[in-house]
């Protein structure tokens, strides 16, 4: 099956737009189209950031935190995943997702899982502080300290 004409593709548009009027942030150098579509979730004990990669395994993916951000990247190039691709909507390539890590978080409790090209990642939230209760003692006995009272 061959293609004589180019189909339309709304992300090349931008890309070329864009790439145009402000070169400094043209795909290739700071900002970048190929990150992955991103969900979070609340839960009552965690975040759960679920992020689309498909086609790519676990090899192809790092994680890393630095500075109370949360980093996910792959260097796959296209070229890997679309060799024998005669049409393509999907776009395929390096790319770094960054993401604000909410001041909640358990940093040293992470997880993170890959099934059928979706990647979760699992971020716990710190225990509450335990409230501490106070408790009232009875009163064992008045003083008065008023100008009439006989205290000395």
């Amino acid at each position: 099956m061959v293609f004589r004409r180019e189909f339309f593709r709304p992300s090349k548009f931008f890309e070329d737009f864009f790439g145009e009027i402000f070169p400094e942030v043209s795909p290739g150098r700071t900002f970048n189209l190929n990150q992955p579509s991103l969900n979070i979730l609340e839960h009552n004990d965690s975040y759960e950031f679920i992020l689309d990669v498909p086609g790519l395994e676990k090899k192809d993916i790092q994680i890393e935190i630095q500075n109370n951000i949360l980093i996910v990247k792959s260097d796959v190039s296209i070229s890997e995943l679309t060799a024998n691709c005669v049409y393509k909507e999907r776009d395929y390539g390096p790319f770094v997702r960054q993401i604000q890590i909410p001041g909640d978080v358990e940093t040293n409790d992470i997880k993170a899982t890959l099934e059928k090209g979706i990647l979760k990642i699992i971020l716990m939230k710190k225990p509450s502080e335990r409230v501490k209760r106070i408790e009232i003692e009875d009163e064992k006995e008045i003083i008065d300290i008023t100008e009439n009272s006989n205290v000395k």
